[in-house]
């Protein structure tokens, strides 16, 4: 029997979106690393300018100064908190009611007011009236809904004719080469919890195996023989060595994603009724000139790095890019679609 069997015909399985999967389990989904959000920005670091690089991605790639923009899935608030010093009006709206109340909390110890979260299912429409948001931010959360073309469907509603969504994404390819089946040891809410992932990069699919237990992390690794601490092959667990946490599983849940690739993901834009472009991002750009041997210009604080990179991403968001490099994506509803169209 395979690992995979073994999940399913346990005695507590059940079947899962990826918010029961995990997000709703985190009380912090960026294990409270995001610069701004919950720490001073850094100016040296290549992740802070990375950050910064997609923040300004984000914005530009909207083209939402002054307008009303919905960030879909936010996580701990991002982009949306830190966009909306840039906009009229940030709406996030997540399926996991612990994402909303991180997001809120966020707001609040930042002073943001003109950002708001709303809590909803990921079967049900958006609580928005057609052609009523101006812009849509989707960072890698498209492709952890149940069905990613309805999602984007639901998405073109409530976009304004001639509104863009920017989008980024988890292609699978990136995990070529070793890191296609892997597992790891965390902690849950009872005891430590074993993910196995088995990802299909053929099928651009993910299959996700949370076994959640009543012992400790060093404990579960022991009896697995695996490392308490960073990842492990699958290849290297059996069902046997699964059997050893039998009297501490509390439950085990799967969940089974979509991950669309480059060319994928431009067609479920326009499938939807969009009219999609794969673009160059923000965010390499800034890391690159963070790095640059070449580079004169050294900002003297947050707001000089804003300035000084805001045109160039401006720029940046409107070059083509390869889409067997899985770039991010300007989706734009059509000017005549609408109400009237």
């Amino acid at each position: 029997m395979s690992i995979e069997a073994w999940a399913l015909a346990h005695a507590t399985h059940r079947s899962c979106t990826s918010t029961e999967f995990m997000y709703d389990d985190m009380a912090s989904q960026s294990g409270r690393s995001l610069p701004v959000v919950y720490r001073e920005f850094d100016l040296g670091r290549a992740s802070d300018w990375h950050d910064e690089g997609c923040i300004l991605d984000f914005f530009c790639g909207v083209g939402a100064k002054d307008a009303r923009v919905l960030d879909f899935g936010p996580g701990d608030g991002w982009p949306s908190l830190r966009i909306a010093p840039f906009v009229a009006e940030v709406v996030g709206v997540d399926t996991s009611e612990r994402r909303i109340h991180a997001c809120e909390a966020n707001a609040v110890r930042l002073g943001i007011e003109n950002a708001t979260f709303l809590s909803t299912r990921a079967e049900t429409c958006l609580p928005f009236d057609d052609d009523s948001i101006d812009g849509i931010t989707a960072a890698s959360s498209i492709e952890q809904t149940p069905d990613p073309l309805q999602t984007l469907a639901e998405l073109f509603r409530v976009l304004r004719p001639g509104g863009k969504l920017r989008l980024s994404y988890e292609g699978l390819r990136r995990y070529a080469g070793g890191q296609e089946r892997i597992g790891w040891i965390g902690a849950g809410k009872a005891g430590a919890v074993v993910d196995l992932y088995d990802r299909d990069l053929e099928a651009q699919s993910a299959r996700m195996i949370r076994v959640c237990t009543t012992i400790d992390r060093e404990t579960a690794a022991r009896r697995l023989d695996v490392p308490a601490n960073g990842q492990f092959a699958l290849d290297r667990l059996s069902v046997g060595r699964l059997e050893r946490l039998e009297a501490a599983i509390d439950e085990v849940r799967v969940c089974r994603l979509r991950h669309p690739g480059g060319v994928s993901f431009i067609e479920l834009c326009e499938q939807a009724g969009f009219n999609a472009t794969g673009t160059h991002s923000g965010a390499a750009v800034a890391r690159n000139l963070f790095a640059s041997p070449t580079r004169r210009y050294r900002p003297a604080d947050h707001a000089g790095l804003t300035e000084y990179l805001l045109p160039i991403i401006d720029s940046t968001v409107t070059l083509e890019a390869p889409l067997h490099s899985d770039p991010w994506i300007t989706a734009v509803k059509p000017p005549q679609v609408g109400r009237s169209g």
